[in-house]
């Protein structure tokens, strides 16, 4: 029970710090640029994933403890929402791969669409579209009377409410994607991180120039690349390794605690926080305008 309940809390405690992330971007016009905007749908999958993981434990430990029984989830329920998961943790690999490829496009001056609209619909497009056909064919593996058991993801009958514990399944569903989009946002990484230091000088007048890019500052950029990769790599790391290995526990929280640690190097910048303080600022003076234009045409 003390295993489920620190597992609990690793699933929960990023969640705050997502929801202030997403408020924080919506509120401040500077932040909802297309990067912004795929940050935002990032940690919303992040969110939900997590939420949905989190309450799994919380059902399960609660049975467990009530009646002892095995699988001590409702199945419909468990069933559903390792579905949900499932989406969501897809849903975030892709938008992370956008966010990657973002990046890199702009250094690379590759031209997708200079409408920052049209060029977020296609990452929503990739994004969303990714997710829900490989949920789809998840789900229909796992219908499937033909294929064996060993090779189903098990969300149905296993009552994990997630995939199979078999690692096979979870490579093949889970990891095996997962190892394919690191090693592309790796090489947007390198390749971009070269680009940025041939041309050092330049980017940074460019972006001392236009604060409302859709980038922050080149050194914040290659920051962000180095936690996300490090994130997803803890993942397939705790996979890889012994569950029982004082090091699964190291990388597992690592990447259990992606909500501070993006909130740290994403609102907890120079820049960020003054585009809060600013925001604050216009927040507390507009109630004074207000007053001070009701009491003008009333004199």
């Amino acid at each position: 029970m003390k295993f489920e309940f620190k597992e609990t809390i690793k699933m929960l405690v990023s969640v705050p710090f997502f929801l202030v992330t997403m408020i924080v971007h919506a509120v401040i016009p500077e932040l909802r640029n297309v990067h912004g905007m795929s940050l935002m749908s990032y940690v919303g999958g992040l969110t939900v994933a997590y939420l949905f993981m989190g309450t799994n434990k919380i059902l399960g430990t609660r049975n467990a403890c009530l009646t002892g029984a095995e699988p001590c989830y409702n199945l419909n329920f468990c069933t559903v929402s390792g579905y949900i998961i499932y989406f969501s943790i897809m849903l975030s690999f892709f938008w992370l791969n956008a966010m990657c490829f973002d990046i890199f496009s702009t250094f690379r001056h590759i031209r997708i669409s200079k409408a920052p609209k049209k060029k977020f619909l296609y990452y929503c497009i990739y994004a969303w579209g990714m997710a829900s056909l490989l949920t789809i064919i998840t789900i229909s593996i796992d219908a499937s009377n033909s294929i064996s058991d060993d090779y189903k993801p098990g969300m149905y009958y296993t009552g994990n409410c997630f995939l199979s514990a078999k690692k096979i399944v979870q490579f093949i569903y889970l990891h095996m994607i997962l190892l394919v989009l690191i090693s592309l946002n790796t090489t947007f990484f390198v390749i971009t991180a070269i680009k940025i230091n041939r041309v050092r000088s330049e980017t940074d007048k460019s972006f001392a120039k236009n604060n409302n890019s859709s980038h922050s500052n080149p050194n914040h950029n290659k920051d962000r690349f180095i936690l996300y990769l490090l994130n997803w790599s803890m993942e397939l790391i705790s996979w890889m390794i012994d569950g029982d290995s004082a090091w699964f526990y190291v990388t597992d929280s690592i990447n259990m605690l992606q909500g501070p640690l993006i909130f740290i190097f994403v609102l907890c910048t120079k820049h960020s926080r003054s585009l809060i303080i600013k925001r604050y600022r216009i927040y507390r003076e507009k109630p004074e305008e207000k007053y001070d234009e009701t009491f003008t045409t009333r004199v």
